[in-house]
Protein backbone atom coordinates (compact mmCIF):
# COMPACT_ATOMS: atom_id res chain seq x y z
CA UNK A 1 0.00 0.00 0.00
CA UNK A 2 2.93 2.32 0.83
CA UNK A 3 4.82 1.38 -2.60
CA UNK A 4 1.48 2.08 -4.60
CA UNK A 5 1.36 5.62 -2.59
CA UNK A 6 4.92 6.63 -3.26
CA UNK A 7 4.45 5.68 -7.17
CA UNK A 8 1.19 7.92 -7.14
CA UNK A 9 2.90 10.47 -5.43
CA UNK A 10 6.22 10.55 -8.22
CA UNK A 11 4.00 10.07 -11.16
CA UNK A 12 1.77 13.20 -9.91
CA UNK A 13 5.52 15.13 -9.33
CA UNK A 14 6.64 13.85 -13.48
CA UNK A 15 3.73 15.26 -14.44
CA UNK A 16 3.61 18.67 -12.72
CA UNK A 17 6.83 19.36 -13.66
CA UNK A 18 6.53 18.23 -17.49
CA UNK A 19 10.31 16.38 -16.93
CA UNK A 20 12.16 19.42 -15.34
CA UNK A 21 14.40 17.63 -12.94
CA UNK A 22 14.88 20.99 -11.30
CA UNK A 23 11.22 21.16 -11.10
CA UNK A 24 10.43 17.61 -9.99
CA UNK A 25 13.24 18.02 -7.00
CA UNK A 26 11.61 21.37 -5.91
CA UNK A 27 8.55 19.64 -5.71
CA UNK A 28 9.71 17.04 -4.06
CA UNK A 29 11.26 18.77 -1.15
CA UNK A 30 7.39 20.35 -0.96
CA UNK A 31 5.45 17.30 -0.93
CA UNK A 32 8.39 16.39 2.03
CA UNK A 33 8.42 19.24 3.69
CA UNK A 34 4.44 19.14 3.78
CA UNK A 35 4.45 15.47 4.66
CA UNK A 36 6.58 16.12 7.74
CA UNK A 37 4.93 19.02 9.30
CA UNK A 38 1.57 17.21 8.94
CA UNK A 39 3.30 13.79 10.59
CA UNK A 40 5.36 15.86 13.53
CA UNK A 41 2.75 15.06 16.05
CA UNK A 42 2.53 11.64 15.42
CA UNK A 43 5.97 10.15 17.35
CA UNK A 44 4.39 12.43 20.35
CA UNK A 45 0.88 11.04 19.87
CA UNK A 46 2.00 7.24 19.90
CA UNK A 47 4.28 7.85 22.91
CA UNK A 48 1.18 9.44 24.57
CA UNK A 49 -1.19 7.19 23.74
CA UNK A 50 1.00 3.95 24.51
CA UNK A 51 1.41 6.46 27.94
CA UNK A 52 -2.25 5.90 28.87
CA UNK A 53 -2.73 2.89 27.88
CA UNK A 54 -0.44 0.48 28.84
CA UNK A 55 1.22 2.69 31.99
CA UNK A 56 -0.38 3.36 35.07
CA UNK A 57 0.75 6.22 37.18
CA UNK A 58 -0.16 8.02 40.87
CA UNK A 59 0.76 11.56 41.98
CA UNK A 60 1.31 12.13 45.55
CA UNK A 61 2.10 16.32 46.44
CA UNK A 62 3.99 17.57 49.62
CA UNK A 63 0.42 18.71 51.23
CA UNK A 64 0.38 15.18 52.40
CA UNK A 65 2.54 13.79 54.73
CA UNK A 66 2.90 10.71 52.51
CA UNK A 67 4.90 12.57 50.72
CA UNK A 68 7.70 12.76 52.90
CA UNK A 69 6.92 9.07 54.48
CA UNK A 70 7.90 8.33 50.64
CA UNK A 71 11.12 10.38 50.72
CA UNK A 72 11.90 8.70 53.90
CA UNK A 73 11.74 5.27 52.62
CA UNK A 74 13.61 6.11 49.42
CA UNK A 75 16.43 6.97 52.11
CA UNK A 76 15.93 4.53 54.18
CA UNK A 77 15.80 1.46 51.45
CA UNK A 78 19.00 2.61 49.42
CA UNK A 79 17.68 4.10 46.84
CA UNK A 80 18.73 7.61 47.23
CA UNK A 81 22.10 6.56 46.67
CA UNK A 82 21.66 5.55 43.16
CA UNK A 83 20.11 8.79 41.83
CA UNK A 84 22.20 11.34 40.28
CA UNK A 85 19.64 14.37 41.17
CA UNK A 86 19.20 14.88 44.80
CA UNK A 87 18.06 17.34 47.32
CA UNK A 88 17.41 17.59 50.86
CA UNK A 89 14.25 17.35 52.98
CA UNK A 90 13.18 18.09 56.56
CA UNK A 91 9.43 16.95 56.47
CA UNK A 92 6.58 19.34 55.67
CA UNK A 93 7.38 21.99 58.42
CA UNK A 94 11.37 21.83 58.51
CA UNK A 95 10.75 20.23 62.14
CA UNK A 96 12.18 16.59 61.29
CA UNK A 97 15.90 15.24 61.11
CA UNK A 98 16.91 16.39 57.23
CA UNK A 99 17.70 13.32 54.76
CA UNK A 100 18.98 12.99 51.42
CA UNK A 101 16.50 11.78 48.35
CA UNK A 102 15.33 12.26 45.06
CA UNK A 103 15.77 15.68 43.30
CA UNK A 104 13.89 17.51 40.55
CA UNK A 105 13.70 15.35 37.31
CA UNK A 106 12.94 11.93 36.15
CA UNK A 107 14.89 9.01 37.70
CA UNK A 108 14.39 5.18 37.09
CA UNK A 109 14.60 2.71 39.83
CA UNK A 110 13.98 -0.98 40.21
CA UNK A 111 11.38 -2.27 42.73
CA UNK A 112 9.87 -5.83 43.07
CA UNK A 113 11.54 -6.44 39.96
CA UNK A 114 9.69 -3.71 37.91
CA UNK A 115 11.31 -0.61 36.51
CA UNK A 116 9.83 1.97 38.10
CA UNK A 117 9.81 6.12 36.40
CA UNK A 118 9.85 8.50 39.91
CA UNK A 119 9.27 12.33 38.63
CA UNK A 120 9.99 14.92 40.99
CA UNK A 121 8.63 18.90 39.96
CA UNK A 122 7.58 21.47 41.54
CA UNK A 123 4.02 23.10 41.51
CA UNK A 124 3.77 26.76 40.56
CA UNK A 125 1.29 28.02 43.82
CA UNK A 126 1.78 31.68 43.43
CA UNK A 127 2.16 31.63 47.01
CA UNK A 128 4.78 31.92 49.87
CA UNK A 129 4.91 28.22 50.09
CA UNK A 130 6.47 25.81 48.28
CA UNK A 131 4.50 22.89 46.75
CA UNK A 132 6.57 19.81 44.89
CA UNK A 133 4.58 16.50 43.55
CA UNK A 134 6.01 13.46 43.14
CA UNK A 135 4.76 11.15 40.23
CA UNK A 136 5.57 7.46 40.46
CA UNK A 137 4.57 5.53 36.95
CA UNK A 138 5.00 1.81 35.75
CA UNK A 139 4.30 -0.08 32.68
CA UNK A 140 0.89 -2.32 33.05
CA UNK A 141 -3.11 -1.26 34.34
CA UNK A 142 -2.22 -3.46 37.74
CA UNK A 143 -2.25 -1.62 41.13
CA UNK A 144 -0.92 -4.47 43.26
CA UNK A 145 2.87 -2.98 43.10
CA UNK A 146 1.59 0.58 44.00
CA UNK A 147 -0.45 -1.05 46.76
CA UNK A 148 2.60 -3.45 48.02
CA UNK A 149 4.73 -0.10 47.53
CA UNK A 150 2.47 2.66 50.10
CA UNK A 151 1.78 -0.11 52.66
CA UNK A 152 5.68 -0.32 53.29
CA UNK A 153 5.87 3.77 53.28
CA UNK A 154 2.58 3.45 55.31
CA UNK A 155 4.58 0.74 57.77
CA UNK A 156 7.21 3.58 58.20
CA UNK A 157 4.62 5.99 58.80
CA UNK A 158 2.81 3.28 61.75
CA UNK A 159 6.59 2.63 63.60
CA UNK A 160 6.59 6.52 64.05
CA UNK A 161 2.63 7.03 65.23
CA UNK A 162 3.73 4.22 67.51
CA UNK A 163 6.32 6.41 69.55
CA UNK A 164 5.23 9.64 68.80
CA UNK A 165 1.84 12.07 69.31
CA UNK A 166 1.37 14.73 65.81
CA UNK A 167 0.68 18.33 67.16
CA UNK A 168 -0.92 20.25 64.96
CA UNK A 169 -1.79 24.70 65.37
CA UNK A 170 -3.30 26.70 63.67
CA UNK A 171 -1.26 29.82 63.64
CA UNK A 172 -1.81 33.36 62.64
CA UNK A 173 -1.13 32.86 58.71
CA UNK A 174 -4.04 30.85 58.63
CA UNK A 175 -2.46 27.10 58.30
CA UNK A 176 -1.13 24.76 60.33
CA UNK A 177 1.93 24.18 61.90
CA UNK A 178 2.71 20.53 62.81
CA UNK A 179 5.37 19.32 65.65
CA UNK A 180 5.78 15.74 67.28
CA UNK A 181 5.88 14.83 71.04
CA UNK A 182 6.60 11.47 72.14
CA UNK A 183 3.67 9.45 73.51
CA UNK A 184 2.02 10.19 76.89
CA UNK A 185 1.04 6.79 78.71
CA UNK A 186 -1.76 7.05 81.22
CA UNK A 187 0.67 5.05 83.42
CA UNK A 188 2.62 8.51 83.72
CA UNK A 189 -0.54 10.93 84.69
CA UNK A 190 -1.39 11.35 88.39
CA UNK A 191 -4.97 10.83 88.75
CA UNK A 192 -7.26 9.81 91.18
CA UNK A 193 -8.39 5.70 90.30
CA UNK A 194 -12.51 7.21 90.63
CA UNK A 195 -11.42 10.15 87.45
CA UNK A 196 -9.31 8.01 85.35
CA UNK A 197 -12.07 5.50 85.10
CA UNK A 198 -14.48 7.54 84.66
CA UNK A 199 -12.26 9.15 81.36
CA UNK A 200 -11.59 5.83 80.56
CA UNK A 201 -14.77 4.63 80.78
CA UNK A 202 -16.54 7.58 78.71
CA UNK A 203 -13.73 7.06 76.13
CA UNK A 204 -14.53 3.38 75.71
CA UNK A 205 -18.07 3.96 75.83
CA UNK A 206 -17.99 6.80 72.93
CA UNK A 207 -15.77 4.38 70.85
CA UNK A 208 -18.32 1.58 71.25
CA UNK A 209 -21.55 3.42 70.85
CA UNK A 210 -20.93 5.13 67.02
CA UNK A 211 -23.86 2.52 65.37
CA UNK A 212 -26.44 3.43 68.39
CA UNK A 213 -25.74 7.05 67.93
CA UNK A 214 -26.33 6.94 64.23
CA UNK A 215 -29.46 4.61 64.64
CA UNK A 216 -30.72 7.13 66.98
CA UNK A 217 -30.00 10.53 65.27
CA UNK A 218 -27.70 11.86 67.70
CA UNK A 219 -24.44 13.44 66.47
CA UNK A 220 -21.43 11.33 67.28
CA UNK A 221 -19.31 13.53 69.11
CA UNK A 222 -17.52 13.26 72.24
CA UNK A 223 -17.19 16.62 74.40
CA UNK A 224 -14.35 16.84 77.46
CA UNK A 225 -13.93 19.75 79.94
CA UNK A 226 -10.86 19.48 81.99
CA UNK A 227 -10.90 22.37 84.85
CA UNK A 228 -8.95 23.20 87.45
CA UNK A 229 -5.96 25.24 89.07
CA UNK A 230 -2.77 25.43 86.74
CA UNK A 231 -0.10 23.23 86.92
CA UNK A 232 -2.86 20.58 87.87
CA UNK A 233 -1.87 18.19 84.16
CA UNK A 234 -4.48 19.57 82.18
CA UNK A 235 -2.31 19.16 79.01
CA UNK A 236 -0.64 16.07 80.22
CA UNK A 237 -3.95 14.05 80.33
CA UNK A 238 -4.95 15.61 76.86
CA UNK A 239 -1.86 14.06 75.44
CA UNK A 240 -2.86 10.72 76.78
CA UNK A 241 -5.96 10.83 75.31
CA UNK A 242 -4.79 11.41 72.24
CA UNK A 243 -2.47 8.31 72.60
CA UNK A 244 -5.44 6.72 74.13
CA UNK A 245 -7.46 7.15 71.13
CA UNK A 246 -4.54 6.49 69.24
CA UNK A 247 -4.79 10.36 67.07
CA UNK A 248 -3.21 13.40 66.55
CA UNK A 249 -4.30 16.54 68.19
CA UNK A 250 -5.09 20.10 66.78
CA UNK A 251 -4.90 22.58 68.76
CA UNK A 252 -7.07 25.89 68.18
CA UNK A 253 -8.01 28.60 70.50
CA UNK A 254 -11.50 29.70 71.63
CA UNK A 255 -11.57 32.70 68.71
CA UNK A 256 -10.13 30.07 65.67
CA UNK A 257 -12.64 27.25 66.93
CA UNK A 258 -15.43 29.29 65.49
CA UNK A 259 -13.33 30.35 62.59
CA UNK A 260 -12.33 27.11 61.63
CA UNK A 261 -14.25 24.51 59.79
CA UNK A 262 -12.23 22.37 57.65
CA UNK A 263 -9.71 20.07 59.83
CA UNK A 264 -7.40 18.37 57.29
CA UNK A 265 -7.81 15.43 59.53
CA UNK A 266 -11.03 14.22 60.69
CA UNK A 267 -9.77 12.05 63.29
CA UNK A 268 -7.27 14.38 65.37
CA UNK A 269 -8.43 15.77 68.80
CA UNK A 270 -9.26 19.32 68.64
CA UNK A 271 -8.21 21.32 71.32
CA UNK A 272 -9.23 24.21 73.06
CA UNK A 273 -7.46 25.64 76.28
CA UNK A 274 -8.54 28.21 78.65
CA UNK A 275 -11.95 28.33 76.87
CA UNK A 276 -12.56 30.96 79.24
CA UNK A 277 -10.15 33.57 77.64
CA UNK A 278 -12.24 34.30 75.07
CA UNK A 279 -14.78 37.30 75.85
CA UNK A 280 -17.92 35.53 73.82
CA UNK A 281 -17.12 32.41 76.19
CA UNK A 282 -17.50 34.37 79.57
CA UNK A 283 -21.23 34.20 81.85
CA UNK A 284 -23.52 36.75 80.83
CA UNK A 285 -23.63 38.96 83.66
CA UNK A 286 -26.44 41.24 84.69
CA UNK A 287 -26.35 43.93 87.78
CA UNK A 288 -27.63 40.93 90.30
CA UNK A 289 -24.14 39.59 89.96
CA UNK A 290 -22.65 42.28 90.73
CA UNK A 291 -21.25 43.21 94.22
CA UNK A 292 -22.04 46.94 95.18
CA UNK A 293 -19.05 49.04 95.26
CA UNK A 294 -17.90 51.32 97.72
CA UNK A 295 -19.94 54.62 98.06
CA UNK A 296 -17.52 56.57 100.25
CA UNK A 297 -16.35 58.56 97.87
CA UNK A 298 -19.71 60.07 96.60
CA UNK A 299 -19.55 57.62 93.19
CA UNK A 300 -23.20 56.40 92.37
CA UNK A 301 -22.23 52.64 92.86
CA UNK A 302 -25.66 51.40 91.09
CA UNK A 303 -24.53 53.45 88.50
CA UNK A 304 -20.96 52.55 88.06
CA UNK A 305 -21.76 48.80 87.90
CA UNK A 306 -24.68 48.60 85.42
CA UNK A 307 -22.22 51.04 83.39
CA UNK A 308 -19.37 48.00 83.72
CA UNK A 309 -21.87 45.46 83.06
CA UNK A 310 -22.83 46.94 80.48
CA UNK A 311 -19.33 47.50 78.77
CA UNK A 312 -18.44 44.20 79.63
CA UNK A 313 -21.57 42.75 77.80
CA UNK A 314 -20.49 45.21 74.62
CA UNK A 315 -17.21 44.39 74.41
CA UNK A 316 -17.64 40.47 74.52
CA UNK A 317 -20.04 41.00 71.29
CA UNK A 318 -17.30 43.25 69.76
CA UNK A 319 -14.44 41.26 70.58
CA UNK A 320 -15.53 37.80 71.17
CA UNK A 321 -17.68 37.69 67.79
CA UNK A 322 -20.60 36.31 70.35
CA UNK A 323 -21.17 32.80 71.64
CA UNK A 324 -23.19 31.88 68.95
CA UNK A 325 -19.95 31.52 66.73
CA UNK A 326 -18.60 29.20 69.42
CA UNK A 327 -21.52 26.87 69.71
CA UNK A 328 -22.12 26.12 66.60
CA UNK A 329 -18.56 25.09 65.96
CA UNK A 330 -19.69 22.55 68.40
CA UNK A 331 -22.88 20.81 67.90
CA UNK A 332 -23.21 22.69 64.84
CA UNK A 333 -24.58 21.23 61.08
CA UNK A 334 -21.13 21.11 59.71
CA UNK A 335 -19.24 19.16 62.76
CA UNK A 336 -17.54 16.22 61.64
CA UNK A 337 -18.70 12.47 62.29
CA UNK A 338 -16.91 10.79 65.29
CA UNK A 339 -15.40 14.01 66.41
CA UNK A 340 -13.68 14.64 69.88
CA UNK A 341 -13.19 18.04 71.28
CA UNK A 342 -11.04 18.41 75.02
CA UNK A 343 -11.49 21.99 76.24
CA UNK A 344 -9.43 23.50 79.47
CA UNK A 345 -10.48 26.17 81.73
CA UNK A 346 -8.67 27.46 85.13
CA UNK A 347 -12.13 29.41 85.92
CA UNK A 348 -15.10 26.97 84.72
CA UNK A 349 -17.46 28.93 87.03
CA UNK A 350 -16.65 32.21 84.46
CA UNK A 351 -17.89 30.34 81.67
CA UNK A 352 -21.52 30.48 80.01
CA UNK A 353 -23.71 27.87 81.02
CA UNK A 354 -24.84 26.98 77.18
CA UNK A 355 -21.39 26.05 76.39
CA UNK A 356 -21.61 23.26 79.19
CA UNK A 357 -24.85 21.68 78.67
CA UNK A 358 -24.86 17.73 77.62
CA UNK A 359 -24.19 17.38 74.13
CA UNK A 360 -21.72 20.14 73.38
CA UNK A 361 -19.51 18.71 76.86
CA UNK A 362 -20.31 15.04 77.78
CA UNK A 363 -17.60 14.39 80.31
CA UNK A 364 -16.04 17.12 83.29
CA UNK A 365 -13.43 16.51 84.83
CA UNK A 366 -11.91 18.57 87.74
CA UNK A 367 -8.25 17.84 88.19
CA UNK A 368 -7.63 19.80 91.53
CA UNK A 369 -4.68 19.78 94.02
CA UNK A 370 -2.47 16.41 95.19
CA UNK A 371 -4.59 14.24 96.91
CA UNK A 372 -2.62 11.79 99.69
CA UNK A 373 -3.60 8.82 96.74
CA UNK A 374 -1.86 11.12 94.08
CA UNK A 375 0.89 11.46 96.26
CA UNK A 376 1.58 7.75 96.69
CA UNK A 377 1.18 7.25 92.95
CA UNK A 378 3.85 10.01 92.96
CA UNK A 379 6.15 9.02 95.06
CA UNK A 380 5.56 5.30 93.58
CA UNK A 381 6.70 6.15 90.25
CA UNK A 382 9.84 8.46 91.12
CA UNK A 383 11.28 6.79 93.99
CA UNK A 384 9.86 3.40 93.98
CA UNK A 385 8.10 3.68 97.07
CA UNK A 386 4.56 2.16 97.53
CA UNK A 387 3.37 4.38 100.25
CA UNK A 388 4.15 7.70 101.60
CA UNK A 389 3.08 9.67 104.74
CA UNK A 390 -0.44 10.66 104.56
CA UNK A 391 -0.38 14.24 103.73
CA UNK A 392 -3.90 14.57 104.48
CA UNK A 393 -6.48 15.42 101.91
CA UNK A 394 -5.99 17.29 99.58
CA UNK A 395 -2.82 18.97 100.19
CA UNK A 396 -3.64 22.96 99.67
CA UNK A 397 -2.33 24.63 96.72
CA UNK A 398 0.50 22.04 95.87
CA UNK A 399 -0.12 20.98 92.25
CA UNK A 400 1.13 17.59 90.58
CA UNK A 401 3.43 20.51 88.38
CA UNK A 402 5.32 21.28 91.62
CA UNK A 403 6.17 17.67 92.70
CA UNK A 404 7.39 16.90 89.44
CA UNK A 405 9.83 20.73 89.74
CA UNK A 406 10.74 19.23 92.65
CA UNK A 407 12.17 15.97 91.13
CA UNK A 408 13.60 17.71 88.53
CA UNK A 409 15.78 19.87 90.94
CA UNK A 410 16.83 16.59 92.45
CA UNK A 411 14.94 17.11 95.83
CA UNK A 412 14.36 13.71 97.86
CA UNK A 413 11.27 12.08 98.58
CA UNK A 414 11.17 13.34 102.56
CA UNK A 415 12.26 16.97 101.03
CA UNK A 416 9.22 17.13 98.88
CA UNK A 417 6.94 15.66 101.54
CA UNK A 418 8.17 18.35 103.94
CA UNK A 419 7.46 21.16 100.96
CA UNK A 420 3.77 19.59 101.02
CA UNK A 421 3.65 19.89 104.56
CA UNK A 422 4.90 23.10 104.68
CA UNK A 423 2.48 24.36 102.14
CA UNK A 424 -0.31 23.07 103.83
CA UNK A 425 -0.04 24.35 107.27
CA UNK A 426 0.57 27.72 105.90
Amino acid sequence: MIEKLLTTVLEWISGVSGGNQFMAAAISAWVLGVATYLLRKVPTDIGRFTKKHLTTSITITSYHKSFYHLMQWLEANGYSKKFRRLKITNGNYGEDAPIKTVGYGRHLMWYCKTPLLIELTRVDTRTNSDKEEVVLSKLGRGHALFDKLLAEVKRCDDEDSNTMTMIRKYNKNECWSTSKQPRRNFNSIFLPIDLRRQLLDAIKKFKDSEQWYIEHGIPYQLGILLYGPPGTGKTSLIRAIAAHMNTGLAVLNSQQLAAVSDFENDKDIIVVEDIDSNLATAKRRTENDCEVGDNSKGVNSDAHVADAVKAENELRTIFGGGISGILNALDGISISHGRVIVMTTNHIKKLDSALLRPGRIDVKLELGYVTGEVFDEFALAFFGVGTAPKLGDPCRNVVIADLQNKVVMGDSLNEIIKFCYNTKIN
